[in-house]
């Protein structure tokens, strides 16, 4: 002291460190000793003073001078560090606490080991961090580091264990609040609270009939969340560029690994890439989305072989740039997966994994979290969840009990987020606890939630059974997208069913369509693969839930649906925990009208401004220049008819068509260059699709084979001029068709191919046809709520967003900046075809489309898909001959600018069914639901790529998955008045005989199509 010269203190010299302000605030009230006379300020409603008093255990020197710090002084300053890390209180960690109970796991060990070190400025060995279990053990680790940094070391007899308790607590400091419960599974329950809960269930109970009544009211809403959340293009526009992103990453991870695929000549066997036994299903995996999807690869069990489809271009960076400009609301999952995807050469060499990416990173951990919880579609269904719990809860009687509601599986909180806070608004009694497997993720929650008073935190395992005190208590379990990845769905649904009341029930939101990204980022988890129940995949779909669910004694099972391919993605499925089942709410074919995203519309339109601009430059100019002319009102030649694709199934039948009407003079086939002699591939196009026709129609016929794109068709100019002075009637129905999901520009050489052809009219007044498509309003009654189609011109949002449904629009958009601006001189329409079915007379159907290879893998599998609803089907001899009619109507006639040829009298699909069953020898109980028809395709193993294939509707599974059953089930209907006006055909066509639906097979097995 100054006035007896002692020397009271001398500090020699200070470090700093960084600590978080809420330690230091909870550690500075932790030290500060309760006065009789003083205030103590409060943090919370939930805050609590400690006192703390003398530490009663000894150490003493060993070192050089320096005097060793105490455990007992670093005690409240490690504490501190894990109220912090954890949420709990510091009255809830003791001084034997084990770290597990605490929370502090493996990933948030790592965590907890970076804030001591920074906090005390150590380095902590990890070999002694592997080997810490408790809090005991923890403060000795501590306290040999501080002692290393300052020459000093613990005593041989000072033992943490032998101390007193170093705290002095009140005893209200022993009541703890419901938000800050830790509560083990193992504990065990006494006798008298087991006999309780054997009872009868008490308290508030679930009505099933009410809970049906809300869940149904939620699931009618479904494709108008789809809508608010502007997700309606998700699977035809994203999708496709997300899975592009995957197969980049691919190529590039395995370049990484020695296998170039790049690089690799057609027909080059290539070795399979070296990796750790437990990714064997990850690189399964990969190798089959690089066959099904990109086409560079085919499989043949071990025998992987280099196909002749090019690589593509752009690397996954661009493709990445791409997503996050177009699509800004998948930038979390596009970043994550570029982020997983860029490091999955490092976890096929084993050096790393999937919970080191992702969960041991500051960047891991954000981006997943914003996965989880923000993902669009996952937001979505989250909402639908919010929305039937508010129905649920507006129904029952809340007087009688709290709700209780147990999430597991729970994780980082994404469905937490949302579900908890609309609950507190409520203002009802709840008692919701959250589970995890993982303690740190608990300990995450119970600090993120701890100010909603009604939350339990606990750790729980999905594949066990749950703690004595759960069993038979629980109104609700939650699970999102968790039980999927369990080893066996039927053991982790039996122990979630232990949980639920008898009145209760289990709602999971699962994925029940795979996404390549989503298992480009959890497929790089061991766990991932785990399954060992029959699945092929982690996720699996919604009637195999069904099965596995009742199988192990649940009731009732039902699902959201809707119109939407989007609905096909992501579903939210109720299991009622007993009880009888009843019928599930149909959607209707008919869907409410939607808003559809109009900045993804917008950038389409865009695209097909600048293509109809671009092909169409110069055709005005071209028409002014002939106007100068007088040219006849009629050639006085006769008609000469000119055909584009006449090789094809429908251009045969055309030709053949008006080859036989006496005032035609000449029929001029054009067609692609080929090897063979002009007229001989014609003859036998005829000849193969069962046509014949007399000498004198023969005659009349005019083969050319040329190259549209070049100038002048590439003809001689000789004989262009012939076709254009005496050309009087035109149908353009070549289309070099190309994958139909691809982008526009793969089909810029068909739309191109307009504008030569229409040039050929420019001679003498021409009547024009352009075999236009379904898909150019394939979205029609997503966004009008309507399933008939008129007969009209349309907008860009009723376009099928693929890259062939743009193309075919474009053309349209072309027949209006060109002919049909020129009535004078032209007679021009657009005339979109429903499905073209065989020929009524010999049977043939094209094998190349999309049914011929849903009835060839149908073969393949012995299953045929059970379809639902109406079919339309037009035999291909009565769509030519439509087109014909409405060809040669009388020039004073004029022609509207939109016709449909599709089959005015509908069928049902129930009908037809067991007639092709029966023609192809599969017996009734093959007759699957076709979600598991479509699984069965995708999990077929091939042999050989493409249409010759045993399987080939695996080609076009995104389409058949995504839109067949709206587009081909009767919701969506071409109205055809306008047609059956014009074509006496038409109007006369009935439905398909059971004669002709057979005629179609037989043909289909005569041409070596089908065994």
């Amino acid at each position: 002291m100054p006035a007896a010269g002692a020397l009271v203190e001398a500090i020699l010299g200070i470090s700093y460190v960084r600590i978080p302000k809420v330690s230091m605030s909870k550690l500075l009230s932790c030290l500060t000793v309760r006065n009789a006379h003083g205030c103590v300020a409060k943090h919370s409603g939930q805050s609590r003073v400690h006192h703390i008093g003398q530490p009663r255990t000894k150490y003493h020197q060993t070192g050089k001078g320096e005097e060793a710090v105490s455990e007992s002084r670093r005690e409240p300053e490690v504490k501190a560090i894990l109220v912090e890390l954890s949420g709990l209180e510091l009255d809830e960690i003791k001084d034997d606490s084990q770290l597990a109970d605490l929370g502090i796991d493996s990933l948030m060990g790592m965590e907890m080991a970076h804030e001591i070190e920074q906090a005390f400025n150590i380095t902590l060995p990890e070999s002694e961090l592997m080997q810490i279990v408790d809090m005991c053990n923890l403060l000795k680790c501590v306290q040999s580091a501080v002692n290393r940094s300052t020459g000093g070391e613990v005593a041989a007899n000072s033992d943490y264990g032998e101390s007193d308790d170093s705290y002095e607590r009140s005893n209200t400091n022993n009541e703890f609040t419901a938000s800050t419960i830790q509560t083990n599974p193992s504990t065990p329950v006494p006798e008298a609270e087991r006999d309780l809960l054997n009872k009868e269930p008490t308290g508030l109970e679930l009505p099933f009939a009410t809970v049906m009544e809300a869940f149904n009211e939620t699931k009618q809403l479904t494709d108008e969340k789809i809508a608010e959340y502007n997700q309606t293009n998700y699977v035809d526009m994203v999708m496709p560029v997300q899975t592009q992103l995957c197969i980049a990453l691919t190529l590039e991870a395995f370049d990484e690994l020695g296998c170039n695929l790049r690089e690799a000549k057609p027909g080059q066997k290539l070795a399979r890439i070296s990796h750790p036994s437990e990714h064997r299903r990850l690189v399964d995996y990969l190798y089959r989305m690089l066959a099904k999807e990109a086409l560079l690869i085919n499989l043949d069990g071990d025998t992987i072989t280099r196909t002749t489809t090019p690589p593509p271009p752009e690397s996954s960076k661009d493709i990445l740039e791409q997503l996050l400009k177009r699509f800004p609301d998948q930038n979390t999952a596009d970043r994550l997966t570029f982020y997983t995807g860029s490091n999955l050469a490092e976890v096929l060499r084993g050096n790393t994994d999937g919970i080191k990416l992702i969960f041991c990173t500051e960047e891991g951990r954000e981006l997943v979290s914003g996965l989880y919880a923000d993902w669009p579609l996952n937001r979505l269904f989250y909402a639908q969840m919010e929305d039937f719990l508010c129905r649920l809860i507006s129904k029952l009687d809340m007087s009688t009990g709290p709700l209780k509601i147990l999430e597991m599986g729970a994780g980082t909180g994404g469905t937490t987020k949302w579900i908890v806070p609309l609950l507190a608004k409520l203002n009802v009694p709840i008692e919701y606890t959250f589970t995890d497997l993982a303690p740190s993720f608990v300990a995450g929650a119970r600090k993120k939630f701890k100010p909603y008073q009604f939350m339990k935190f606990r750790t729980h395992d999905i594949e066990k059974a749950p703690a004595d005190d759960l069993i038979g208590t629980q109104h609700v379990v939650i699970a999102s997208n968790a039980v999927h990845a369990t080893h066996s769905l039927c053991e982790s649904a039996k122990n979630i069913r232990k949980a639920l009341r008898p009145d209760g029930l289990l709602m999971m939101l699962e994925m029940t369509g795979t996404l390549y990204w989503v298992d480009m980022i959890f497929g790089l988890f061991e766990g991932w693969w785990f399954f060992d129940d029959g699945r092929t995949h982690a996720v699996t779909c919604e009637s195999r839930w069904e099965k596995d669910l009742q199988s192990v004694g649940y009731g009732h099972v039902d699902w959201t649906d809707g119109n939407m391919p989007e609905n096909k993605v992501e579903k939210l499925i109720i299991a009622m925990a007993s009880g009888s089942r009843c019928d599930r709410l149909r959607i209707p074919s008919t869907p409410k009208p939607i808003e559809i995203r109009s900045a993804d519309c917008a950038a389409r339109q865009a695209v097909v401004n600048k293509y109809v601009q671009e092909l169409t430059d110069g055709f005005a100019a071209a028409v002014v220049d002939e106007l100068s002319a007088s040219l006849p009102k009629h050639n006085p030649k006769g008609k000469t008819v000119l055909v584009t694709g006449a090789t094809g199934s429908l251009g045969s039948h055309i030709i053949a068509k008006l080859a036989n009407l006496p005032d035609i003079r000449r029929v001029v086939c054009l067609n692609r260059r080929s090897r063979q002699v002009p007229k001989e591939r014609q003859q036998q196009a005829l000849t193969k699709k069962g046509i014949s026709i007399n000498p004198e129609a023969s005659r009349k016929l005019c083969v050319i084979e040329t190259d549209l794109s070049k100038p002048n068709l590439g003809l001689l100019t000789v004989d262009y001029e012939d076709l254009v002075n005496n050309v009087t009637d035109i149908i353009h129905n070549a289309w070099l068709m190309k994958c139909p999901s691809g982008p526009v520009k793969n089909f810029y050489t068909p739309a191109s191919d307009y504008v030569p052809t229409c040039s050929i009219s420019l001679g003498t007044k021409v009547t024009f046809e352009f075999i236009s498509s379904i898909a150019t309003v394939g979205h029609w009654p997503i966004w009008t709520g309507k399933v008939n189609v008129p007969e009209e011109r349309m907008t860009i949002e009723s376009v099928l967003p693929t890259g062939y449904g743009d193309a075919k629009y474009i053309c349209e958009c072309m027949l209006d900046e060109t002919l049909h601006k020129y009535p004078d001189r032209f007679r021009a329409t657009a005339i979109r075809l429903g499905q073209v079915g065989g020929s009524s007379a010999s049977g043939y159907w094209n094998p190349m489309e999309h049914l011929s290879f849903v009835f060839k893998s149908s073969q393949t599998l012995q299953a045929l898909p059970d379809f639902d609803g109406l079919l339309s089907w037009t035999p291909v001899d009565d769509v030519a001959s439509t087109l014909v009619d409405i060809l040669m109507l009388p020039e004073e006639t004029t022609l509207y600018p939109i016709y449909h040829i599709d089959n005015p009298v509908r069928q049902p699909w129930k009908e037809m069914i067991p007639v092709l069953a029966d023609a192809r020898d599969i017996p009734p109980q093959n007759v699957i639901p076709f979600k598991d028809w479509v699984q069965r395709v995708i999990d077929h193993p091939r042999r050989v790529e493409g249409p010759e294939a045993k399987n080939p509707a695996i080609i076009l599974i995104d389409f058949l998955d995504g839109n067949f059953l709206r587009m081909s089930c009767g919701g969506l209907l071409l109205d055809t008045a306008k047609a059956r006006e014009h074509s006496r055909t038409l109007a006369n066509v009935g439905p398909v005989s059971e004669r002709v639906a057979r005629l179609f097979v037989k043909s289909w097995k005569d041409m070596g199509f089908l065994n």
